[in-house]
């Protein structure tokens, strides 16, 4: 799992690269805006609905959304349900992450009482020479303990540290792949309805999903 945190900062960095260039409109547009003759705050293409509403939502602000807060990016794509399980588990990763930190400093201060201890001990013993007080110190039953320990809960760190990372990754992902999705139609719905001079009428729509919330 060590190996896997530099893997993972690697993949986010050439993710991140094509998103933060994918979230710049054309040049037109960006000239038109630095004129002052772009859209209008307000309109359906303005930056600032689309920040605050998330309406037209590219992939790459999805992804940026979800990087930057969990869930994010699924609640402006209508993903509200899939965002609030991105953001458990990845609170989960978090919290379990801070045990870990809270868990090594608690190691590494027993570890640190056990280390006094011994050197106070070859001290009493008669022992002079500060290497070999080191020595007898770093060699202690109980020292050696919680050097282990202090290892374990360091390995438990970075464990956590590379599955909180990979949690991030993988919700941004998705959040990009449901913005790409969002104009794409969903399967075929059946309607049926009481006909107008009686029986049933049975009607078949396919609506994108930008749509639903205008019916």
């Amino acid at each position: 799992m060590r190996r896997a945190v530099p893997a993972i900062l690697l993949l986010l960095a050439t993710l991140a690269s094509p998103l933060v260039a994918a979230q710049e409109g054309p040049e037109e547009l960006r000239m038109s805006v630095a004129e002052g003759t772009g859209p209008e705050v307000g309109s359906p293409f303005s930056p600032a609905d689309t920040v605050l509403s998330g309406e037209g939502v590219t992939p790459g602000g999805a992804f940026l959304r979800s990087l930057i807060l969990p869930g994010w990016g699924h609640a402006v794509t209508g993903n509200e349900h899939r965002g609030a399980m991105y953001a458990v588990v990845q609170s989960g990763a978090g919290w379990m992450l801070f045990k870990s930190l809270a868990r090594r400093r608690e190691a590494a201060r027993f570890r640190d009482l056990e280390f006094g201890a011994a050197r106070d001990r070859a001290i009493a013993s008669g022992v002079t020479a500060p290497d070999t007080i080191l020595q007898r110190a770093n060699r202690d039953p109980r020292v050696e303990l919680w050097n282990e320990r202090v290892d374990t809960r360091s390995q438990q760190v970075e464990d956590w540290t590379a599955l909180g990372i990979f949690l991030v990754l993988l919700g941004a992902t998705d959040a990009f792949v449901a913005a790409h999705l969002m104009d794409r139609p969903e399967p075929l719905t059946i309607d049926v309805r009481p006909g107008a001079i009686g029986g049933w009428e049975f009607r078949l729509e396919v609506v994108p999903r930008r749509l639903r919330g205008e019916r």
